[in-house]
């Protein structure tokens, strides 16, 4: 579901009722096990997680 959020708590705001408690479970998991360096922010109109060019210009 792309939307045009600019943040991932706007992301799940958008999304319909009935899948914001799963949603926010879902980015928690990810949080809690993402790799040092990455990132969470929005990329094509859904959540993403990058590591971003500041550690990795050219990535």
């Amino acid at each position: 579901m792309g939307t045009k959020a600019e943040t991932p708590e706007a992301y799940i705001k958008k999304a319909p009722e009935e899948r914001h408690e799963a949603l926010k479970k879902l980015r928690q998991v990810i949080n809690d096990n993402l790799p040092k360096g990455f990132e969470e922010g929005m990329q094509y109109g859904m959540i993403g997680y990058y590591v971003p060019h500041s550690i990795y210009p050219d990535g």
